[in-house]
């Protein structure tokens, strides 16, 4: 497992005490092989779907178990928790089938408490290290912002994210430019500020990387941005 650059909270080859019925009348067991199972390709979409969904910030638990297996699913580690850059066949994963829409686990969801507890790398260890645990997720606040770039003048923010990881830009922190700018014409609500990720510019989504050139090269900006509470700042 590398850490932090492909934060894959996957082991083994199968999970425990779950079990999804599948089309053809088998059941699942950890298999990876994608073709084999086409409720996988539906698991893909939603990936993808789910992520451009706007809602108010929410937050559930989850409780599983991986047995030998494994959680299933992918993190982008932030200064906010956990981002979920992916879902796939896993304990965290077999959850989804079982609860309604609203509390499924999902990309761009945050993880930011493992059994009570908030750090990110203790997060992550205990996602390593125990088969039982609770996961606390957030699914942030989402919101737009529109930016005009005068002439000659910088986005006046510095980001961060992990080069081919990342779904979102994480703001590390807000200087001199267009968006000190758009910040001073807004109630305090709608400033962007640090710790907000940035997910999606233009319309464009998915891929860190594509937002931030789309970023570097456009002077008329619509972006999507996601916030989580202060409590977890």
């Amino acid at each position: 497992l590398a850490h932090p650059q492909a934060q894959a909270l996957m082991w083994g080859c199968r999970f425990c005490c779950w079990t999804v019925p599948l089309p053809s009348g088998r059941e699942e067991t950890g298999s990876n092989d994608a073709d084999a199972f086409p409720i996988f390709e539906k698991c893909d979409r939603e990936n993808e779907d789910a992520a451009q969904t706007i809602e108010a910030v929410h937050f559930f638990d989850i409780t599983a178990d991986r047995g030998e297996g494994r959680w299933g699913v992918t993190v982008d580690t932030t200064g906010v928790g956990m981002q979920v850059v992916r879902v796939e066949p896993g304990a965290l994963w077999a959850h989804n089938f079982c609860v309604e829409a609203s509390e499924r686990i999902r990309p761009n969801d945050f993880i930011v408490a493992v059994d009570g507890k908030s750090e990110t790398e203790e997060m992550f260890q205990a996602m390593k290290r125990e088969r039982l645990l609770t996961v606390t997720v957030c699914r942030p606040q989402a919101f737009t912002a529109r930016i005009r770039k005068a002439a000659e003048e910088s986005l006046g923010l510095d980001l961060s994210h992990k080069e081919g990881l990342s779904r979102c830009i994480e703001v590390v922190q807000v200087v001199d430019g267009a968006v000190q700018r758009h910040n001073a014409s807004k109630p305090e609500a709608a400033r962007i500020r640090p710790r907000d990720f940035i997910e999606a510019v233009n319309g464009v989504s998915g891929s860190a990387d594509r937002l931030r050139d789309k970023l570097r090269f456009s002077d008329e900006l619509e972006l999507r941005l996601l916030r989580v509470p202060g409590q977890y700042l």
